[in-house]
């Protein structure tokens, strides 16, 4: 029997470790003899659908949004595997027929029932918290922490961390090993169905176990217990003291010199903290009752007084918690302020200062948290006005002047803040503007016409130019020219249109074209042409715009744009292989055909071998399907192959394929 058990765990654990790697399978199977995929095939991979969900976010359990693979059931059946890493809740009850994984980051916490059923897995390497019945028939590994408030053993439990119960542990011909800890204050152990004495009934068993009721009394009614049942006394201990001392969390408290006359630190002891630990002051106030816990605060000085917490727990393993009490003293403040006359009143600490003069308030230190006396002394600066007259041509505004923007001539103000002594400047601004005498004219050209001169300047392109003098009033006087292209009409184009596949022959033509004129062609990612004229012809996959434009007699030509899609592509990023096939003659995932996923264009070749590493398969693109069957026409067993599947841009998909013919 514990042969049996062993070898049971070891695949458990393989398991494990291979879907928590789902992502580099191919590494880890390479690295394993192929005899090891065995167990994995036969004992959890039995059902067609079988599915891998794992959490990606906190939240409830049914919430769909957490996982990576759509809704992860309450029913996880045979062949399905349910991975926890993130903190999840969970209301409705569970049945467990696969694999439930919860990683070292993850937390489940259920309210309502849950059953293990016989072909079931559970393994717990960070927290599971059930508020209600656990009815355990398969076989759970538990490295982490679990609390469960009634739990029913009917199966293999292996605990080498923490199990921990408010209600009851009952072994009813389960088995518990692996040194752990058992906190229960109600064990009791019976064979299953109550059988004592039938030959092959289950017998309860309890091994390397620390069994202890969390007030350090032993359970009940562990020392009246009878029927059919093993427990090893060599390797069971039974506690009379904590098993997992706790003195709860650090803490400190900041108090005022005027404020409590003591602090009581059984009050600052978090819920975490058992009862059973004594206070010590690590410093030296002189004011501190270890037996009460109380330190009195009337006469010590401002400062900090430390003190511990100690936990005695099993076999001189102890823990302890610290406690820093800091004590502030009351302070006097004193702000001495100039003031504008046109800033009062004003706020101050909740009061209102209407005047000059002293004021006074108490508050309390950001600082210390203490009462703060503090006073203010205030006094007056006087203020100031002035004006100045500016004359600027049109062309100069908007003008900027003291932080405003003035767009026309006028009186403008602004307050501004004096040099001499920071209060407010009262300043008027008088703006004069002389207009601009402004003229424009448009012509249009081609590029043979240049260059060509206009008021002296040589125009050698098209865009627009500026002539500036100066007018009579001072001002700039602006002179305007607009030269635009004497553009031609866009060609008439034919194109073949879209094509089949990539790498295909697509077909261009101007069907109103010119001899003497001279064609230019473009496209995606920088493609261009002159090489001929009025047509144009390529192999290419680059989908996206193709334009063409011409010049004729120095003019150049609107641009027309063709669009040139491809019918069929294919993303061998995206792709998804199928990862089972039943092959039993039923219609449903009975074969497998590339051809169907990668359309009439991608050329491939897939592979497929056994677990010992035998090619059993091979196609090509046109070489028909996979359909659980051998080159040679054999009937492939059930179990776990592997596939290789090689694309023509030397990209390939791989992983594992199984066969699943059923029942």
């Amino acid at each position: 029997m514990q042969l049996f058990i062993d070898l049971v765990c070891l695949c458990v654990e393989w398991y494990k470790s291979l879907v928590k790697n789902l992502p580099n399978i191919l590494s880890f199977f390479n690295g394993f003899a192929p005899a090891m995929l065995i167990p994995l095939a036969v004992f959890f991979v039995s059902d067609a659908s079988a599915t891998v969900y794992t959490s990606i976010s906190d939240g409830q359990y049914d919430n769909c949004n957490i996982w990576d693979n759509g809704c992860a059931p309450n029913e996880i059946q045979v062949g399905d595997t349910v991975i926890i890493n993130h903190d999840v809740e969970a209301s409705s009850s569970m049945e467990i027929s696969g694999v439930l994984i919860i990683n070292s980051t993850g937390e489940l916490s259920h309210a309502n029932d849950v059953e293990l059923l016989q072909s079931g897995f559970l393994s717990v390497d960070g927290t599971l918290s059930i508020l209600a019945e656990f009815d355990m028939q398969g076989t759970m590994y538990n490295s982490g922490l679990s609390i469960i408030e009634n739990f029913l053993n009917q199966g293999y439990v292996c605990n080498s961390g923490t199990i921990k119960s408010s209600d009851l542990i009952y072994i009813q011909g389960g088995h518990i090993e692996c040194g752990g800890t058992l906190l229960t204050c109600e064990l009791d152990m019976n064979s299953y169905n109550g059988a004592t004495t039938v030959t092959g009934s289950p017998t309860a068993e309890l091994n390397d176990q620390n069994v202890c009721c969390e007030n350090s009394s032993d359970p009940n009614p562990f020392d009246n217990l009878n029927g059919s049942w093993l427990i090893d006394s060599a390797s069971v201990q039974i506690c009379g003291e904590p098993l997992i001392p706790s003195a709860g969390q650090d803490s400190s408290l900041s108090v005022c010199s005027n404020g409590v006359t003591q602090v009581d630190l059984y009050t600052l002891l978090s819920s975490d903290a058992s009862s059973l630990g004594g206070f010590a002051e690590t410093s030296a106030s002189g004011a501190f009752n270890p037996l009460t816990g109380i330190l009195t605060i009337d006469g010590l000085n401002s400062g900090t007084y430390t003190f511990t917490y100690t936990v005695n727990g099993y076999m001189g393993v102890n823990d302890v918690s610290n406690f820093t009490i800091t004590i502030n003293p009351t302070l006097n403040v004193t702000e001495n302020i100039e003031l504008c006359s046109n800033a009062f009143p004003f706020e101050w600490n909740g009061i209102t200062i209407t005047e000059a003069g002293t004021s006074s308030v108490n508050l309390i230190s950001a600082v210390t948290g203490c009462d703060s006396i503090v006073t203010l002394n205030t006094s007056v600066l006087p203020t100031s006005s002035s004006s100045e007259t500016v004359t600027i041509c049109e062309n100069d505004l908007p003008y900027e002047w003291n932080g405003l923007t003035i767009g026309q001539a006028g009186s403008e103000s602004v307050v501004l803040t004096s040099s001499v002594n920071g209060c407010d400047s009262i300043v008027t601004l008088n703006l004069l503007v002389n207009a601009i005498p402004t003229s424009s004219v448009d012509t249009l050209v081609c590029a043979s016409q240049f260059p060509f001169s206009w008021n002296g300047l040589s125009i050698n392109d098209f865009g627009a130019y500026e002539f500036v003098s100066t007018a009579a009033n001072g001002c700039d006087s602006i002179a305007n020219l607009s030269v635009s292209e004497n553009q031609l009409s866009a060609p008439m184009v034919y194109s073949s249109g879209s094509v089949s596949c990539p790498k295909d022959l697509v077909f261009f033509e101007v069907t109103d074209g010119n001899t003497n004129a001279i064609y230019e062609w473009f496209g995606p990612n920088s493609f261009s042409s002159s090489e001929v004229s009025n047509e144009f012809e390529l192999t290419t996959d680059m989908v996206g715009t193709y334009g063409v434009s011409y010049t004729l007699n120095g003019c150049s030509s609107a641009t027309t744009y063709i669009n040139l899609d491809i019918d069929n592509t294919f993303d061998y990023q995206s792709f998804k292989f199928p990862n089972f096939i039943t092959a039993n003659g039923d219609g449903i995932n009975d074969e497998i055909n590339i051809e169907d996923f990668v359309g009439p264009c991608a050329q491939f070749m897939l592979t497929i071998r056994d677990r010992w590493g035998s090619e059993v398969f091979r196609q090509e693109r046109g070489e028909g399907s996979f359909k659980g069957r051998s080159v040679d026409d054999r009937e492939l067993p059930d179990g776990v192959y592997f596939y290789k599947l090689v694309f023509d841009q030397d990209e390939d998909v791989s992983g594992f394929l199984h066969i699943i013919r059923g029942q």
